[in-house]
């Protein structure tokens, strides 16, 4: 009798708002790791599979509860915090590194405790989750194995069950982080992107910029596309990084307009993007007193029937390139139309299909001879090529960059400087030997190609 009375009292219990004293969710502790603060990591939403779960629960109180945005918010703040990166969450199209959580299993359970009423509520929480890191390219980085964390049933809050389940699935979301995040930092994942994105001493020499207040041109107008993931091909690497750092380039040291230069990355750069921008978005708004400024990062394709070259777009396929890429030889035609004082473009790509910064359809020997070389621009036409036609524009890894891209920003640079003059001719005398000698180390052949129109000197500024 007095065994079945207690049971009763245990289920009424159940139905009553906890009493026990406050309590505060305890802390887990930030772990002390290198600071990847030049990684940009997004968190996915997480994924969270309710099919296998056991869920046992107070029928009269509402314990509906945001699973994916509770862990998110944990996510963001510990991984920020405990790693010194900035990290986001949500659809992000331009990142580094992306962690998703899988949550396979979720199981929980409320309780009383056994001196009710002085004692309140107690939560059971357990899931069984897996923590994965992909790069850009979403390829599988790292993965931790599956794991099973449980809130510890000792703690206990006094707010009632529908704000004990919230606090409980807040703190077994930091135990997961606090636990995988150290596997991860151990793996040496995040630390070999961090060599990859961050600035060596090498590339502070480019992205340190000085103090110049540069003359704004107001008529001059960029176009700026960086395609380092496209849609069903290998990286170009490096590509978007060489783009933003032009960008800012054009902007601070020689004084473009910052709404006049338009940046075009990965997948913001596809093929009608780009002939938008360089066709009638360009056509609508530059003068006879105009620069027009056009640089390219990415993948080029040469055709293996006609030796055209192309630029190949986010969503480009090097088997169809009339169709799906952007022709170098009405790219030129088009923008030697435009009603502009002088047109300067710096292509950091290549046409053999040998690699580097170049694809070719698949089955095709490479080292196609591009016609590159041969074409012929408008007299207010400048054109810096990174390579001639049958070599490959190869990367600079010590500096992040490409290597052409590296020594055209160096010599711009080092010009604002010194306080010389920006004319096409002397840039490249200045860029050619270096890339060739650096190109050499690596036992590759790259010599940059300067296509200059018979009318009068071609300036930066």
């Amino acid at each position: 009798m007095i065994f079945r009375m207690i049971l009763v009292l245990l289920a009424c219990a159940m139905l009553l708002p906890g009493c026990a004293t406050t309590t505060s969710a305890p802390q887990s502790p930030y772990l002390i790791a290198p600071a990847f603060k030049d990684l940009k990591i997004v968190m996915a939403p997480p994924e969270v599979d309710l099919s296998n779960n056991v869920v046992k629960e107070v029928p009269s109180c509402d314990l509906a509860c945001d699973y994916q945005k509770i862990i998110a918010e944990e996510a963001q703040k510990y991984f920020a915090d405990s790693l010194g990166a900035k990290v986001v969450t949500g659809s992000q199209e331009d990142y580094d590194v992306k962690l998703v959580m899988k949550v396979n299993k979720l199981m929980y359970k409320l309780a009383c405790r056994y001196n009710w009423p002085s004692g309140g509520y107690y939560e059971h929480l357990t899931f069984t989750g897996v923590l994965e890191a992909y790069d850009s390219s979403n390829q599988l980085l790292w993965s931790s194995n599956d794991r099973v964390f449980a809130h510890n049933p000792s703690y206990d809050f006094s707010d009632g069950p529908a704000f004990d389940h919230g606090i409980a699935m807040s703190i077994t979301s930091r135990l997961f982080f606090e636990t995988l995040t150290k596997d991860l930092v151990t793996s040496n994942t995040l630390a070999k992107m961090q060599k990859r994105v961050g600035l060596t001493e090498l590339a502070k020499d480019i992205h340190d910029l000085p103090p110049v207040l540069a003359p704004k041109a107001a008529n001059n107008y960029a176009v700026v596309i960086g395609i380092e993931r496209y849609r069903d091909l290998n990286k170009a690497d490096y590509a978007v990084r060489d783009a933003e750092l032009m960008k800012r380039y054009l902007t601070e040291l020689l004084g473009y307009p910052k709404e006049n230069v338009i940046g075009l990355m990965n997948e913001h750069a596809t093929r009608s993007d780009i002939s938008k921008h360089l066709g009638s978005w360009l056509l609508n708004r530059v003068n006879s007193d105009s620069t027009v400024f056009v640089y390219y990062a990415g993948h080029g394709a040469p055709d293996p029937i006609t030796g055209d070259a192309y630029l190949v777009p986010f969503d480009g396929d090097p088997a169809y390139p009339d169709s799906t890429a952007i022709s170098i030889k009405k790219l030129y035609e088009s923008l030697g139309k435009l009603p502009a004082k002088q047109v300067v473009v710096a292509l950091d790509s290549c046409f053999s299909g040998s690699g580097g910064r170049s694809v070719i359809q698949q089955g095709v020997r490479p080292l196609v001879m591009s016609n590159i070389n041969k074409l012929t621009v408008s007299d207010n036409m400048a054109v810096l090529a990174a390579s001639s036609g049958n070599q490959t524009s190869t990367s600079y890894d010590k500096a992040g960059h490409g290597l052409f891209t590296y020594f055209l920003l160096k010599g711009i640079k080092d010009s604002v400087v010194d306080n010389k003059a920006l004319d096409l001719q002397s840039l490249y005398n200045r860029l050619l030997p270096s890339v060739q000698k650096e190109a050499l180390l690596k036992n590759v052949v790259q010599t940059p190609v300067l296509l200059v129109g018979t009318g009068s000197k071609i300036t930066l500024r």
